[in-house]
């Protein structure tokens, strides 16, 4: 249901500021009005938007032709090919006169880009042309509409193929002949009904004063195109005393339903031109049609029922309207907090693992306050929340209620090519309210977080604190022990360092959550003091830290304020014994550094990552379609929030993943692996950091083996291997996995750096691992792969196939690093492996899931490196035939990982798709796991290990692997 269905009346106007010639387009799910220039918004044609053609919100200007900054006048846009065409008229400064200009952009707020002068008004044309429409005729034919000033008609040309210039003769259309008409004809809109065609026009003087305010909505009708039109008198004129001058209109169909809008004169004194104090605002009507003619329009002053704006019909190839789990603050496996479903304000925010964190957002209005997140207080009602949006780097809530729409975003600025500002732990909660009802309103805003967000359980005792930070007053809490570092595990939660809420301009307070709440609920006011009771249990009369806005005067203007929420955990990760600092540390700055840089950052910043999505979901989309880059999106911040960055001993990045919900190791070779695509593509310096620590680990007294480690420990100390025998034994290793993942992620970081520097600093280390798998590969022994949760499994088909790219990745680098008989050795052996391989696997038209089980099948998602790094050690004709039997072994939310159950891997599904020749293919694989992500009842951070029958998680959460579905990306990337 429509957000806005539970408000059946409106009363004009429905914009209460000057909005001169407005034009409405329905486009990308919304409504804009565009209007033209005028003194209060600056020099450039007006955009306002709305999603139900009652509440509108003002986006600024959107175009200022580069050949002229006066007289833009009335644009109107209409959508063709994948752009938005905008025609208007503007003066020419040389000659004095208005013409008319055609511009194009991709978004409804543009900016739109010049891109011709469509009509120069003759010698005989002393004012110019203006008013200018499009019409489409049902052939696909496009006809510019305008009116000539001076002598005055309405006339018709045709438009060019490209729509940059016109073609053949100007058609008159209709020109004044009627007394009331007052020598004026202008702002056609052309209309086809039944065949015939519709002319709405103004008449008359648009400012004239009180006694003859004259300007009106004309009908004339013809059976052609090019007339003749016969006239049949204004359909909407004024209401003297409420409303004066109606015109300029357009016309929007909903449904069934017309609806005109237009711009017209309250009855504020003399209507004149520039003073008037509202000037022209936009408003709504009806326009009905009787016996195929428009019925005569009342400009309305009273309540009139809202137009119904049905929900569009879901499309699974487009961008989902769900998320599992929807990220708010996400900065590493410690920081990061989630909504655990669809409504910011019906449930807590959780830590990934599920834990509270409650964050709790208010806001009065008029007196009267609501809750706009978090499950309490539940004196409170909700504000209605209308929607919420995800992309790269923020998400966005919108709420509506008592006549003012709220927005509040998230932004947590991961930004790859910035690690200074990607290791910051500090998000930015910006709340911007503005009125939708045209009145004033008082408004006030507040937030706070609660001791949860410092402790691993509410038992522990904290103690909370106040200090100034140049003009800032920052709040912190934190546990009375801080066991920096103290613990390893995976259910955990950070319980030493300090939780941070800090904010510009507002009253603070620490204290007991309901009497902090409720004194903000009551009248906006906060304790006089702060509660000093510390230390004690988290969960004993709930401590939290508080900020809020109050005497904040709303408009149609929006009002925006801003908290910056930040953690200070002093050290992040413990390296072979020794403690390492976040990276943003690296050069001597301190928490109060960062939350001074932060704050002054800000508008910057969050500019940069508004950019920054806006290039992302481009980019995405262009790969795969736009629900695939929904769900990129979606995974964005979790991937990069499942690792710590921080600087190592040698003053070098470390940038460690946590295996959340799947053990807890801290560095797991086989979870950097399949998250490699989106470093790989965006941030090499950052897998680079992953991996680095490994192979030099490996290269240390402490490692014994003859191939890679699986781990470098249990999150958050990275002091040795844990997984399997550790460095004691090979019990359940994963030799041929590891070894095979570091050798391809090399060779993919050579390709993404174009240099061979890491290959070269560890080339006696790789090559002892290439020589293993010379040995170990082609017919793995009873061993773990990554998919070790199902379990052991001897002469593994798509583990064979790791090996084989792997030795032929080393091959290749060889030939970089100057070893061309160990290149010429390894290329050989794996082309020879390859031709095995075939035989091996080979079952009829499909490849097995194990040598030695005919029958059998499974994903074999690690082919894509043969394509992606140039090997070509398999025949085209092997994904071909995989992707074929994939198609009939496809459920409802996907493709199962292989046949022994039908649970699926979200990460190697995408990289199976990677196979595909075509799109249609690859969005054969992809639109299911768009289906599961919409469809899937179990509300988590997307789990990547799920069931494609009835799309539960069968386990993991929150993991690093995500990553992975960048993968397209990147082969994309790399073949331009």
């Amino acid at each position: 249901m429509n957000p806005q269905e539970n408000r059946r009346t409106y009363t004009n106007p429905v914009w209460a500021e000057d909005a001169p010639d407005p034009f409405v387009l329905s486009a990308h799910g919304k409504f804009w009005a565009y209007a033209t220039e005028t003194a209060k918004h600056g020099n450039g044609f007006q955009v306002l938007e709305s999603a139900d053609l009652v509440h509108w919100v003002h986006r600024g200007t959107c175009f200022t032709p580069p050949w002229s900054k006066s007289q833009l006048w009335a644009p109107e846009v209409i959508e063709r090919d994948g752009l938005l065409w905008m025609t208007y008229s503007a003066q020419n400064p040389k000659t004095g006169k208005r013409e008319i200009g055609i511009a194009t952009s991709k978004s409804p707020t543009g900016p739109f880009e010049h891109k011709a002068i469509l009509v120069v008004p003759d010698a005989n044309q002393k004012l110019g042309v203006i008013d200018t429409t499009v019409f489409v005729e049902s052939d696909g034919t496009a006809y510019l509409l305008y009116s000539e000033e001076d002598p005055r008609r309405i006339v018709l040309r045709k438009l060019a193929a490209n729509w940059l210039s016109t073609v053949g003769p100007t058609v008159e259309l209709l020109r004044p002949t009627e007394p009331w008409e007052k020598g004026v004809t202008e702002a056609p809109t052309l209309l086809k009904r039944d065949g015939k065609y519709h002319l709405l026009y103004s008449a008359n003087g648009f400012e004239t004063g009180k006694g003859d305010s004259g300007y009106c909505v004309a009908h004339a009708m013809s059976e052609t195109l090019a007339g003749p039109y016969k006239k049949f008198g204004a359909i909407l004129a004024q209401e003297p005393g409420r409303v004066y001058g109606p015109g300029h209109q357009s016309v929007v169909t909903i449904g069934k339903d017309d609806w005109l809008l237009y711009h017209g004169w309250s009855d504020q004194g003399a209507p004149r031109y520039g003073s008037n104090p509202t000037g022209r605002t936009l408003r709504l009507d009806r326009l009905v049609w009787q016996d195929g003619m428009p019925q005569p329009v009342v400009a309305s002053t009273t309540p009139q029922p809202a137009p119904h704006v049905p929900a569009a019909p879901r499309d699974p190839s487009q961008p989902s309207h769900r998320a599992p789990a929807i990220p708010l603050i996400t900065h590493d496996p410690y920081f990061s907090v989630w909504a655990f479903g669809d409504n910011l304000n019906t449930d807590w925010a959780r830590h990934w693992t599920g834990a509270v964190n409650a964050l709790v957002g208010l806001i009065r209005v008029d007196g009267t306050a609501y809750r706009w997140s978090g499950q309490g207080p539940q004196s409170v009602a909700p504000f209605p929340q209308t929607g919420y949006t995800i992309s790269a780097t923020q998400t966005r809530f919108t709420f509506e209620g008592q006549g003012v729409r709220l927005g509040v975003t998230f932004t947590s600025p991961l930004l790859p090519d910035d690690l200074d500002v990607l290791s910051r732990p500090a998000s930015y909660i910006t709340a911007e309210v503005v009125a939708t009802d045209g009145k004033p309103h008082d408004v006030a805003l507040y937030l706070d977080i609660t001791g949860e967000w410092c402790v691993n359980d509410v038992a522990q005792p904290v103690a909370a604190t106040r200090r100034k930070v140049g003009n800032l007053e920052v709040l912190a809490i934190g546990t009375a022990e801080q066991p920096v570092l103290g613990k390893t595990g995976d259910n955990l939660r950070i319980d030493w360092g300090y939780a941070q809420l800090s904010s510009e301009s507002a009253e603070t307070r620490i204290g007991t959550d309901t009497l902090v709440r409720d004194g903000f609920i009551r009248d906006g006011k906060l304790p006089s003091a702060d509660d000093t009771r510390f230390p004690r249990p988290a969960r004993e009369d709930w401590p939290v830290l508080a900020a809020s806005f109050t005497g904040l005067k709303v408009s149609t203007r929006p009002v925006t304020r801003r908290w910056v929420v930040s953690y200070d955990d002093e050290f992040s990760l413990e390296h072979l014994g020794k403690r390492l600092r976040g990276w943003w540390r690296r050069n001597g700055a301190g928490i109060n550094d960062l939350v001074q840089v932060a704050h002054k950052d800000a508008d910057s910043l969050i500019a940069r990552c508004t950019a920054f999505d806006k290039k992302m979901l481009a980019e995405w989309t262009a790969v795969g379609g736009a629900g695939y880059a929904q769900l990129l999106a979606l995974a964005w911040r979790q991937a990069i929030s499942a690792h710590k960055l921080a600087a190592g001993t040698d003053g070098q990045p470390v940038f460690f993943s946590k295996e959340n919900f799947s053990n807890g190791c801290i560095a797991t070779v086989d979870v950097t692996y399949p998250s490699a695509p989106l470093f790989l593509r965006y941030a090499p310096a950052l897998l680079k950091a992953m991996i680095e620590p490994l192979v030099a680990y490996a290269e240390t007294l402490r490692w014994k083996f003859p191939f890679a480690p699986h781990d470098l420990g249990t999150y958050p100390k990275a002091n040795g291997q844990v997984y399997g025998g550790g460095e004691r034994d090979e019990r359940d290793q994963m030799p041929v996995e590891e070894s095979g993942n570091l050798l391809l992620l090399t060779a993919a970081l050579a390709r993404a750096e174009g240099s061979v520097g890491f290959a070269k600093k560890h080339e006696k280390t790789l090559s002892t691992w290439a020589k293993y798998l010379l040995e170990k590969g082609l017919d793995p022994e009873n061993q773990l792969c990554t998919d070790d949760f199902a379990g052991h499994l001897a002469h593994n088909a798509n583990l064979s196939l790791k090996a084989i790219l792997a030795i032929g990745a080393w091959g290749q680098l060889c030939e970089r690093l100057g070893r061309p008989d160990e290149s010429k050795q390894f290329l050989s052996a794996a082309r020879e492996m390859a031709g095995k391989w075939l035989t091996l696997a080979g079952d009829g038209d499909h490849f097995r899931l194990a040598f030695d089980r005919p029958g059998t099948w499974s994903q074999k998602y690690n082919l894509v490196w043969d394509t992606l790094l140039g090997l070509n050690l398999f025949p085209p004709q092997l994904a071909r035939t995989e992707l074929a039997f994939y198609q009939r072994r496809q459920m409802r939310y996907g493709l199962p990982l292989d046949n022994r159950r039908t649970y699926a891997k979200l990460d190697w599904t995408v990289w199976t798709a990677t196979l595909a020749g075509s799109r249609p293919e690859f969005e054969a694989l992809v639109k299911p796991l768009l289906l599961w992500v919409e469809e899937t009842p179990t509300r988590v951070p997307l789990t990547d290990w799920y069931e494609t029958t009835d799309g539960k998680q069968v386990g993991f959460q929150a993991r690093s692997v995500v990553g992975g579905l960048y993968l397209p990306v990147l082969k994309a990337h790399w073949k331009r």
